[in-house]
């Protein structure tokens, strides 16, 4: 009977073989796995910085220092009152401040 030295009859090659060939396929699954997680997206969100609410709903990032115009400026305004930004009192006192 003949004796093929190990793995595949390739003696000490053959774990080497056996070796890369793992390493290979373990590649190839992280590979795809990857593939996948960024054609679904992932579940997380691309921007670096998140604005949170006190409730946990996620808020958009802060108007723009200087708007273009008054009525730039009134939506704005209104925009930050319906997000809860601003309370009644304070978006009257900015709104009459901007139409006056």
């Amino acid at each position: 009977m003949m004796d093929w030295g190990g793995f595949g009859g390739f003696g000490g090659m053959g774990v080497i073989w056996f070796f890369a060939m793992a390493a290979f396929w373990v590649l190839i699954l992280v590979g795809v796995v990857l593939v996948i997680k960024a054609l679904v997206g992932g579940g997380h969100h691309t921007s670096t910085h998140s604005h949170v609410s006190p409730v946990g709903q996620q808020a958009a990032p802060p108007a723009p220092a200087v708007p273009a115009s008054q009525s730039d400026a009134l939506r704005i305004l209104q925009e930050r009152y319906a997000r809860g930004e601003l309370d009644r009192d304070e978006f009257l006192q900015r709104k009459g401040d901007l139409t006056s």
